[in-house]
């Protein structure tokens, strides 16, 4: 909480997706849609809502709503952090937009922050409520913000957190029966939310999007369309169509190749969208750009067609806390050391200035040292960071696609009944997402979780491994022991068979010469990074 001097003016700039109501004491701007006891509520109905409820602030859905009465503004966030809003502030002005560059034709004397580039360069992303530029900053995931014009009071506080306040220590069988009523009432609501439209699902070969489609098959809905990508006969879509055929549910393939990618990529529609979707604070997510571009262009799906992607089971579920966690203590430096090598590798962490690496480890620590003082479980510490940063930042970021070309999308595995029960569920029943892998197991109706145990078991002897760190151990022997040769060896095939073939986009040659480079998006942080610098100048 802090105090600013006088403000003279504030400006709401939004795009049209946004709900508004105005009179001459109060302004309701409203995106996206929530539910209250199963009833839907979007649009002019849920600014109602709002109006209606002042001091409300909507369980579950997938919006951002922004509400001013005579002095106070308020701005509200999801749980997910699906729709993010940015603000400024100066002594002239308080501006609010869900686009950085709407800001910028108003705030034209920036600058871009060192350190905040840096580590953009090695996370694809900006931590915290910051962004590339000074003195824009964002309201959170499960965030709101308040701002009194009268007294110049701000404050940002966080309404919801992923941490465990109470654990279900149910057995495993209560515990799937449980899940099991959660998600029925999940695709009640999401029946609700599509009515007769057509749903379009991206289908991998990963536990979440199945789930979505078995629910969708078992729930009745037939106007389905899935697809997949990539290199001609990847792994992934042919696990796709195999699915997407048991199910009964149409399939179509969007091939990937260089050249393809190449062409993609010099044309104005990507550069608008790869430009716009930034907001400087997280490198656009791109890999379902030219498929989602192919099947509007070709007509496959309807204008009012719903996108439902399976983001993110595997995360509520506890695929991304390490097994380490289980049976050893992890104090406050190591948690900085493990959360580093899980989210700032887009470029390899010691490529960037000493300084930056500091002022990177300085922000973790000052954020999880809070929650440490809370006495949380480091596990759980670990799951939020992710909650808070990737989720957002990357893994929900490519809703942008979506909102380009103008359709929409839900959520159903962040629906808020999920989030909830995923929250307070024990730790030695999500390592590995062990209840996730036997709750699909049970209801199997369709035969399209039937390998999942198989996975579990192939990977015991590894988890059993990791916890003494022997295989982190191994790894790091083994990286210092690799030769430049070998390297560029690793990053030809690269180039040439990764499934997604997206290495195309640039030359083999600028492709080699990014310093340290770990994937794609190493090299496009890099055009990302020296893009904007050069149209600031």
């Amino acid at each position: 909480m802090y105090i600013k001097k006088s403000i003279m003016k504030y400006k709401i700039k939004l795009s049209k997706r946004f709900a508004c109501h105005t009179n001459s004491s109060s302004s309701f701007y409203f995106r996206g849609h929530f539910f209250i006891n199963d009833d839907l509520y979007e649009g002019s109905k849920a600014i109602s809502y709002l109006q209606n409820n002042l001091n409300s602030i909507p369980e579950n859905g997938s919006f951002l709503a922004i509400v001013i009465i005579d002095d106070n503004l308020k701005i509200i966030s999801d749980k997910s952090g699906s729709m993010i809003a940015y603000y400024y502030l100066d002594d002239d002005y308080f501006i609010v937009s869900d686009k950085v560059k709407n800001i910028l034709k108003i705030y034209h004397n920036y600058k871009f922050i060192d350190n905040n580039l840096d580590e953009f360069k090695v996370a694809g992303f900006v931590t915290e409520n910051d962004t590339l530029i000074d003195r824009i900053r964002s309201v959170g995931t499960g965030q709101i913000l308040t701002y009194n014009k009268k007294n110049n009071l701000l404050e940002l506080k966080n309404y919801f957190e992923y941490i465990p306040n109470q654990f279900d220590e149910s057995n495993i069988n209560k515990l799937i029966s449980s899940h099991n009523s959660i998600v029925d009432r999940v695709f009640y609501r999401l029946k609700k939310y599509c009515s007769n439209k057509q749903i379009i699902v991206p289908l991998s070969g990963g536990l979440d999007s199945r789930l979505i489609v078995h629910e969708l098959k078992r729930n009745g809905f037939s106007n389905v369309i899935c697809f997949s990508y990539g290199k001609n006969n990847n792994k992934e879509s042919l696990i796709s169509k195999k699915i997407a055929d048991k199910l009964g549910f149409k399939w179509f393939f969007v091939e990937y190749s260089n050249k393809i990618w190449n062409e993609v990529f010099k044309t104005s529609d990507f550069k608008n969208y790869f430009f716009s979707a930034d907001n400087f604070q997280a490198l656009p997510h791109i890999q379902d750009f030219p498929a989602v571009n192919y099947l509007i262009k070709n007509n496959i799906i309807d204008n009012n067609a719903i996108f439902i992607p399976g983001h993110t089971g595997d995360f509520i579920a506890g695929g991304h806390i390490l097994p380490i966690f289980e049976n050893k203590h992890i104090n406050e430096d190591q948690l900085v050391d493990l959360i580093i090598q899980k989210h700032f590798r887009v470029n390899q962490f010691k490529s960037i200035p000493i300084k930056s690496q500091e002022h990177i480890k300085s922000k973790i620590y000052s954020s999880i040292k809070k929650m440490y003082d809370r006495k949380i479980n480091p596990a759980f510490i670990y799951d939020w960071y992710d909650w808070k940063e990737r989720q957002q930042k990357h893994v929900l970021h490519s809703l942008r696609v979506y909102d380009y070309f103008n359709y929409d999308w839900y959520l159903p595995l962040w629906d808020s009944e999920l989030i909830h029960f995923w929250r307070e569920i024990p730790l030695d029943k999500k390592i590995n997402k062990k209840l996730y892998k036997e709750y699909l197991e049970s209801i199997d109706n369709y035969d399209i979780f039937s390998n999942t145990k198989q996975f579990y078991k192939k990977n015991k002897f590894r988890l059993y491994l990791e916890k003494f760190h022997i295989i982190r151990i191994i790894i790091t022997m083994r990286r210092k022991l690799i030769s430049i040769k070998n390297k560029i060896k690793k990053y030809l095939l690269d180039y040439y068979l990764h499934p997604l073939q997206w290495y195309g986009m640039f030359s083999y040659h600028k492709v080699l010469s990014i310093y340290m480079f770990q994937n794609i998006y190493s090299i496009l942080a890099e055009y990302y990074i020296s893009t904007i610098k050069e149209n600031c100048d």
